[in-house]
């Protein structure tokens, strides 16, 4: 399996907004089709952040906290647990802003769209917790976000699940042909594929085939899939 770790490069994006960038960055400016992760922490008082999307499909998913959106296609809130899947296409201006007074953590990522999608009419699909499927594994548990049983789309594109392990606990994914992989510590430390990622790191690989994950400490971790087939 061929694989590479990179680490997330700490930034203040503004005034009560920091960001764990894992892509683009000085050493990694992106993993084609992956173009953009983010992982935020947004104070209760920051101030709204402006963002023009065209080209992509950008997924948000928060830990905690409530992010509170306008743009194009009208308003809506993404409230802890939930998640947004925004596909831009031929492009849409959008404001953020925090809401309920408590800190918003969560993560941010974006695919590049296949030449057919660029120029498409934007569209947005939002969740609530409670309609993300989670599936108990031995030592650990599996929430899927985006992927087999989850009501977000993704234009067959993304597959994207939270997995949290015990220390020790293990977990074995499929990479089929024509995608690529990402594995993203949040927190704690884990073996993928033998080699280690530890918080704000992430393991990336493309080879079809198996991939195990080991957790050697209590740990979360994104795990995403993305077509590059199209």
């Amino acid at each position: 399996m061929s694989k590479e770790i990179i680490r997330a490069t700490e930034i203040d994006e503004a005034e009560g907004i920091h960001v764990q960038r894992l892509m683009p960055a000085p050493r990694s400016q992106n993993y084609g089709p992956f173009v953009r992760w983010d992982q935020f922490s947004v104070g209760p008082s920051a101030s709204s952040v402006r963002r023009s999307e065209s080209g992509c499909e950008t997924l948000v998913y928060l830990w905690s906290g409530a992010l509170r959106h306008e743009d194009d296609l009208g308003r809506g809130t993404v409230i802890a647990g939930g998640a947004r899947c925004l596909t831009a296409g031929r492009g849409v201006e959008q404001s953020e802003t925090p809401q309920g007074g408590v800190p918003v953590r969560g993560i941010r990522l974006s695919i590049d769209l296949p030449r057919r999608l660029k120029k498409s009419a934007p569209a947005c699909q939002q969740v609530y917790a409670d309609q993300l499927p989670v599936r108990k594994i031995t030592g650990g548990r599996i929430t899927t976000i985006v992927g087999d049983g989850s009501p977000l789309a993704s234009n067959g594109l993304l597959r994207c699940q939270e997995l949290r392990l015990d220390p020790g606990a293990t977990w074995q994914e499929n990479l089929p042909d024509g995608y690529r992989g990402l594995v993203y510590s949040v927190s704690g430390s884990a073996a993928v594929g033998g080699s280690s990622i530890d918080d704000g790191e992430a393991c990336l690989f493309d080879d079809p085939g198996k991939y195990r994950i080991e957790a050697r400490e209590e740990c979360r971790l994104m795990c995403c899939l993305a077509r590059t087939v199209l």
